[in-house]
């Protein structure tokens, strides 16, 4: 702080030209502006002033030194009003980051709500997978994630680094062609689907292990072609392909060349949660939109309605 000071005392001196004019812009006594400039100059081990006449003027090595001196006070007070403005609790930035199947509707819907409150917060956003969302979110890039539940991250318990608050479900649901045979019947269950090509998803992402235990739980042995890791891809090879997929009932997927079908047998839908990493520091922003979200999704998707 004093290197910080004695810059900006040597700015203004550099300024001004004059030693009692620069010392009662600053509000300090000469004397305090002399010794600040003489430890400067013994931090630097060159001269930065000398006397001319009355006033004082640069040296040659003080006139090299100034745009520098400038330049970092600049950042400096930019930094400080950068996070003077993510500190004020209407127009900070949060920092958002969430999986694939909640970026079409559940995230748009938080946002465009809270910022009904708060217009001038602004939002960063990034889709990944959630164990990849959650390395970030432990390495501060992301203020909240809206993912899937894992249960160890980095070989600890993930709920004793992160808290996972559950906001809703989605049901799993099959997504078929529109001309695909399984489009046709009124009432599907699981052993129908064992030996249609299906494409599912990859291990690393957080639904694969829900669908897995839904296969479990039919006691069905799935024909799986193909492995993705989001529901757009996915999607695109139902549409495509004439492969059928246990996919989340995303609006995404109501369209003129894609039947879903509810399976009658299965009981396990997807649980979306918004994670938070445990004892890290929050701007007021962001504490207000996750505070936001926990009311509102309380509100709105009580009794494990499909929100999306």
């Amino acid at each position: 702080m004093d290197n910080l000071r004695h810059l900006r005392y040597f700015v203004t001196l550099a300024h001004t030209s004059h030693m009692s004019r620069a010392a009662e812009q600053l509000g300090i006594a000469q004397s305090s502006l002399s010794y600040a400039i003489h430890k400067l100059e013994q931090q630097l081990t060159v001269p930065l002033i000398e006397p001319d006449g009355r006033n004082i003027k640069l040296t040659r090595m003080g006139t090299i030194f100034l745009p520098y001196a400038e330049q970092a006070l600049d950042a400096l007070d930019t930094g400080e009003h950068v996070i003077t403005r993510l500190m004020a609790r209407d127009q900070g930035q949060v920092n958002i980051g969430f999986i694939y199947s909640v970026g079409h509707s559940l995230v748009p819907t938080l946002v465009s709500q809270f910022q009904q409150h708060y217009p001038a917060t602004k939002f960063q956003f990034s889709e990944d997978l959630t164990p990849a969302m959650l390395h970030a979110l432990n390495a501060g890039k992301y203020d909240v994630v809206f993912g899937s539940m894992i249960s160890e991250f980095n070989r600890q318990p993930a709920n004793e680094i992160f808290t996972f608050q559950l906001i809703g479900e989605q049901e799993i649901k099959l997504a078929v062609p529109v001309n695909h045979p399984l489009a046709k019947k009124p009432r599907v269950i699981l052993h129908d689907i064992e030996h249609y090509p299906l494409v599912s998803y990859t291990p690393e992402c957080g639904m694969f292990r829900l669908i897995e235990q839904i296969f479990k739980d039919g006691h069905i042995n799935p024909n799986i072609q193909l492995r993705l890791t989001n529901e757009h891809n996915i999607i695109g090879f139902v549409k495509s392909n004439h492969m059928a997929a246990l996919i989340p009932d995303l609006q995404e997927a109501h369209t003129k060349d894609i039947t879903l079908r509810t399976i009658a047998d299965h009981h396990r839908n997807h649980h979306v949660y918004m994670i938070t990493k445990r004892n890290t520091f929050l701007t007021p922003t962001a504490q207000s939109f996750i505070q936001f979200v926990g009311t509102y999704c309380n509100q709105h998707f009580v009794f494990a309605q499909n929100f999306l």
